[in-house]
């Protein structure tokens, strides 16, 4: 089981921040790291393992890479536990 979620990310950022969704299906993200060589598609992963408290082995991006909006998908969780973890 996995879920797919679309993201807005803002690199480059004062703090690191999951804002809330844009829409019904955006969630925007702020990150503190810039985004030259994939550093802050990395750094992106390892904030959300960290807030959401999920390896981060289980986050990949599968579309988007070097866009702001993102494609994530996080393995080995369901829809309702990732809403849950949210908390927004």
């Amino acid at each position: 089981m996995a879920i797919k979620i679309k993201v807005k990310v803002t690199p480059n950022a004062h703090q690191d921040k999951i804002c809330g969704y844009i829409g019904k299906n955006i969630l925007k993200i702020k990150i503190k790291a810039k985004p030259i060589d994939g550093k802050a598609n990395s750094y992106l992963l390892k904030f959300l393992s960290k807030e959401l408290d999920i390896p981060q082995s289980n986050f990949s991006i599968i579309q988007g890479k070097t866009s702001r909006i993102k494609m994530l998908e996080i393995s080995n969780l369901e829809k309702k536990e990732f809403i849950k973890k949210l908390s927004l």
